[in-house]
């Protein structure tokens, strides 16, 4: 009562119990307290909401003839309703077995008695819960956290049964976004709802007076300093470390280029028209420059053809081989002052030899360079690896922590310039990482905000000033919609295609399972077996790696061939070496020969998703691709002659180059159209145009 003789109406009577807020609290931990047993109704009934709601997304727009797909998700949908209804089931009965023992009620009073609490919220002294059930229970608790979001994928299958409203001009129509929001939901969230469940266990077993302190405890301001890690280099020493990666980058993708005498291919007269666009004044990216990757990437090869003195195919072909010599450097430098030199080494020689990204450009046994011309550019998942493996080294800086994450990202908003894949991934690698090193207590939240806000600026810092060349000639909507028109197209279904090529089947369908099986065990810590907590340097960077390796997977999903595969897996080699080298270690192997054991298992799984076979000329194939950089150098293959007839001052043949214009046949989709006819045809299309602008339209042929 107030003064006045009116009862306050915010204050509670005297005899109410907790707040509602506060009793969810007492609930919560006590459940917790209780292992598996407190989690299994949360599971049960986030089964039973799950599973019916999924069927009800799946029969409600079912047709007459559903996908196999569909019908397999429905399946699954029913077995977890069954398993949680089972679950309800066994609960009720076990409560009335007890009920009946004691002679009571079957149901429990309501009130706080049902807690195992005493007075004023205080516990009674119990045991501590073991590790291994504090697993069990954290297990149980992310599959609670999990399971809701399955429904987004079984939203996705269900909507694929309607046919599109437009027609998209090249391939057709897939909806796949049911197969990358499982992928996501799985490959990401499972990772980082499983240690927030074990860090929720954790912190409940301190039973936090208020959810404010219970969130300060999962989310720690700060942390202890780490244990110095295994290398610590100075300046001159990480210096050579990174002179020695471009030296063997160089050896593998560096000049003197032997260019191939290939017909022209269809990228390339993509590409080729976005460089034209530009010599005649076309702003980069718009109008007649207009071009399907980044804007970087197109600015990029016209400053290379101009800087090769070969606007032609040749310079384009000199583009992408200066392309892949920056990704390898970038690659090996990385992994140089990220980790061991025996590690750096057998990973840079497996990548050379064996891991299809790095095969898409190569030497072949007669000197030429090979490649995906006008296509490859392995620079377009450069960014998402680049990200992966030093964010978590910026955010451990004790000194220098802003300008090093500056510094990052402005190298990642160039690399996305270059390439979309770039910008996305590198989004989910810093989201996901974050979380982890956070979730983990490898870092706090301070040090991990820093270093974002350290990032976004860098990025900020290269994004802006573009935004504004752009806008100040009034074409930033019209950039801004070209670069994300095939990014949002393709994730939309159109442009998708189905998985075809049989030699990558087992990677293409099989790699997901092994990373995530991976990543998994990289967060597990053994005697006894629990999550891990204030990760060793070394774990932090195998985890990176797999982070990094999962994300690039994703461009694999939706454009499902053998070439898009390939340029996805840039950062597989690390994932694979690395756990190879460290994941025994990491889950509690002590002896040298359980180590070798455990790393051997993972190089043979991982070479078992490779098409590597027949396995017997392995070593051979290997041998070969490490001596033919060298000998391309020492006896560089002769040039081919002339095709006869082709004028000797002729423009089509200058603008084809001196090297590819030596192709009997002009083309890689026409080998009926001989050169000669082909660069004698461009030359009278030159002498009717002349330099007036004009508009060519493409044909089926």
């Amino acid at each position: 009562m107030t003064r006045s003789g009116v009862r306050d109406r915010a204050a509670p009577p005297r005899d109410a119990g907790p707040e509602i807020p506060d009793r969810l609290r007492v609930r919560a931990i006590a459940a917790l307290e209780a292992g598996p047993r407190g989690v299994l109704p949360l599971l049960a009934g986030v089964g039973v909401v799950t599973g019916s709601a999924g069927l009800a997304l799946l029969l409600g727009r079912g047709g007459p003839a559903p996908p196999r797909g569909n019908v397999a998700a429905g399946l699954a949908l029913a077995a977890v309703l069954l398993a949680a209804l089972a679950a309800l089931a066994a609960l009720w009965v076990g409560r009335v077995r007890r009920a009946r023992r004691r002679g009571g009620p079957v149901a429990p009073p309501r009130g706080d008695s049902v807690m195992p609490f005493g007075p004023h919220g205080t516990a009674p002294a119990s045991p501590a819960s073991s590790a291994q059930r504090d697993l069990l229970t954290a297990v149980m608790l992310a599959a609670a956290g999990v399971l809701p979001a399955l429904l987004l994928p079984v939203h996705y299958l269900a909507a694929r049964t309607r046919p599109p409203g437009e027609t998209w001009l090249a391939y057709g129509f897939l909806d796949k976004r049911w197969l990358t929001s499982l992928y996501l939901v799985t490959m990401v969230g499972t990772p980082l709802v499983l240690l927030l469940a074990a860090r929720v266990v954790a912190t409940a077993h301190g039973r936090p007076e208020s959810w404010r302190s219970w969130l300060g405890a999962l989310l720690p301001r700060d942390v202890p300093a780490p244990p110095p890690g295994d290398r610590r280099y100075s300046a001159p020493a990480t210096a050579l470390t990174l002179l020695g990666a471009a030296l063997i980058a160089w050896y593998f993708f560096g000049p003197p280029w032997n260019l191939p005498p290939d017909p022209i291919g269809y990228h390339e007269t993509q590409a080729m028209g976005g460089v034209q666009g530009l010599a005649t004044g076309s702003p980069p990216y718009i109008g007649t420059a207009a071009y399907q990757y980044g804007p970087g990437t197109e600015v990029a090869d016209y400053l290379v053809a101009r800087a090769a003195h070969a606007m032609s195919v040749d310079g384009l072909r000199t583009a992408s081989l200066v392309f892949a010599w920056i990704a390898a450097t970038m690659f090996l430098g990385t992994l140089a002052v990220r980790t061991r030199p025996l590690a750096a080494a057998v990973t840079a020689v497996a990548a050379f030899t064996l891991f299809p990204a790095f095969q898409l450009l190569r030497f072949t046994a007669a000197g030429f360079d090979h490649g995906f011309w006008g296509w490859t550019n392995l620079l377009r998942y450069a960014g998402v690896y680049l990200l992966a493996l030093l964010f978590p080294a910026v955010v451990a800086r004790p000194r220098g922590r802003r300008a090093a994450a500056v510094a990052l990202g402005a190298g990642w908003a160039l690399l996305c310039l270059m390439a979309q894949e770039n910008l996305i991934g590198g989004v989910l690698v810093l989201g996901a990482l974050a979380w982890l090193l956070v979730l983990s207590r490898t870092a706090g939240r301070r040090a991990t905000g820093s270093a974002l806000l350290g990032v976004a600026a860098g990025f900020a810092a290269v994004a802006v000033p573009v935004a504004a060349v752009y806008a100040a000639h009034g074409l930033l909507g019209r950039a801004l919609e070209l670069y994300w028109l095939l990014p949002s197209s393709v994730a939309k279904g159109y442009s998708n295609i189905d998985w075809r090529i049989h030699s990558f089947w087992t990677l293409y369908h099989l790699l997901p399972f092994l990373l995530l099986a991976l990543l998994l065990a990289a967060l597990l810590a053994a005697r006894p077996l629990r999550l891990a907590t204030e990760w060793s340097e070394r774990r932090v960077v195998l985890v990176s790696a797999l982070v990094a390796a999962v994300i690039c997977h994703l461009g694999a999903l939706t454009r499902s061939d053998g070439a898009h595969l390939k340029n996805t897996e840039l950062a597989l080699p690390a994932a694979l070496c690395l756990a190879a080298f460290d994941l025994p270690a990491l889950l509690g192997a002590r002896s040298r020969r359980a180590r070798w054991l455990g790393g051997a298992a993972i190089a043979t799984a991982a070479l078992a998703l490779l098409p590597l076979a027949p396995y017997a000329s392995l070593p051979q194939r290997v041998a070969a691709k490490l001596w033919r950089p060298a000998m391309a150098r020492v006896r560089p293959p002769a040039p081919r002659a002339l095709p006869a007839g082709i004028p000797p001052h002729s423009i089509a043949a200058a603008r084809i180059g001196r090297v590819t214009v030596r192709q009997p046949w002009c083309c890689a989709k026409h080998h009926d159209i001989p050169m000669e006819r082909f660069v004698r045809f461009l030359d009278r299309l030159h002498a009717v145009i002349g330099t007036r602008r004009v508009y060519v339209d493409g044909t089926p042929s």
